[in-house]
């Protein structure tokens, strides 16, 4: 009779145990973490409810919390790979780096042939400037050739050191397991543009878009891509989209302003040049220095002179406008000599100017001029 009792005792006890694990495990499911943890503590000394209030810790954000309970899953099971790997990724995210490198060099000693062991040692050596990295990341990739995180890894150490031909051939291998891949697609497109191969490079940015990557930067790179391949009106549009994200990006204004100047635009170059000047910070010689060309395709001497001086107080060191501000106030005379003693005060002013043989070069020319005209007026 007391063996029937302590039977129907322990039934009741272990039945409402597992009930409340029950109700545990509802609870950390439908995203009651912080419930959860209050129906889990009970059992904490279990290593399996350990990991769990750990994981819970972590949804909510409590991370020392998280560790310690890691900590006490391992002491109580310490055979668990799988803790000490959530452990080990866990010190890598909160930056105890030098710890999460000691857990993953153990892990991988203890099972060589776990590729996420040799990954994730990579990440945390990586971090820590180890350069050994690299091959951690290509011993994944031995053990596990479809693993696309070591693939883009290694195409992307491939492209800092400028081996093109490895990060395209790491790009194409990832992509032909998953053709769908963000990073992978990044890699090719980044590979061809710092190739300067900006046909190609064009075509995997475009990739980037259809995969639902619209930023500035992929925009930007865009733009530019177009403007190498002379597409100047699609370099305009990329550049307005990514304007979007940052309208007063002066930069940007002035690159549009660039785009319609290389098209014989110079109303619309100006526009933009001017508004450009409004935002960007100095030195700003290079957007005065274009604007002022815009100006001068406009015939706007003047006005070009005033922006050519800009130029020069940006940056005292700019060794074309000077050069540019005689050439305008040239076109502002009729009679060759003035034009010539215009060149002649910059070289008396600048007689180290590099433009100083462009001068004399067009003093030469103009003299020839004023010859011929010369001639035509005996005839």
């Amino acid at each position: 009779m007391r063996k029937i009792i302590c039977f129907l005792v322990f039934s009741i006890v272990n039945g409402s145990f597992s009930q409340n694990l029950i109700e545990a495990d509802s609870l950390y499911t439908y995203g009651e973490y912080s419930k959860s943890i209050d129906a889990y503590k009970p059992f904490e000394e279990e290593s399996d409810i350990a990991q769990k209030i750990a994981k819970a810790y972590i949804a909510i954000g409590n991370y020392d919390e998280a560790l310690a309970y890691y900590e006490k899953a391992i002491l109580t099971d310490k055979k668990n790979q799988l803790y000490k790997f959530e452990y080990a990724k866990l010190l890598l995210r909160v930056k105890q780096l030098e710890n999460a490198k000691l857990v993953f060099e153990e892990l991988s000693k203890t099972n060589k042939t776990n590729p996420n062991y040799q990954y994730e040692l990579g990440n945390v050596k990586r971090v820590l400037g180890d350069s050994t990295f690299i091959d951690n990341y290509k011993e994944a990739y031995k053990l596990d050739s479809k693993h696309l995180k070591a693939i883009n890894n290694i195409g992307r150490f491939a492209l800092a050191k400028r081996d093109y031909d490895t990060a395209l051939k790491m790009a194409d291998i990832g992509l032909a397991i998953y053709n769908k891949s963000k990073e992978l697609t990044s890699l090719k497109a980044q590979t061809y543009y710092w190739q300067e191969d900006y046909f190609h490079a064009k075509e995997w940015f475009l990739k980037r878009l259809t995969l639902g990557e619209s930023t500035q930067f992929i925009y930007e790179k865009l733009s530019y891509c177009y403007e190498r391949n002379y597409e100047h009106t699609k370099a305009i549009e990329y550049l307005q989209s990514a304007l979007k994200f940052d309208p007063q990006n002066g930069d940007n204004l002035y690159l549009i302003g660039r785009q319609y100047s290389l098209m014989d635009d110079f109303v619309n170059a100006e526009k933009y040049f001017k508004q450009a000047l409004e935002i960007l910070d100095e030195p700003l010689d290079r957007e005065y220095s274009s604007l002022a060309s815009a100006l001068n395709r406009q015939e706007k001497y003047n006005e070009a002179i005033k922006a050519y001086r800009r130029a020069l107080q940006q940056n005292p060191n700019n060794t074309f406008a000077p050069f540019f501000i005689a050439h305008t106030k040239a076109q502002l005379f009729e009679a060759i000599d003035a034009k010539i003693k215009v060149y002649d005060d910059f070289i008396k002013k600048y007689p180290k100017n590099s433009m100083k043989k462009m001068a004399e070069f067009t003093i030469e020319k103009l003299k020839k001029d004023k010859f011929m005209k010369g001639e035509e007026s005996k005839d």
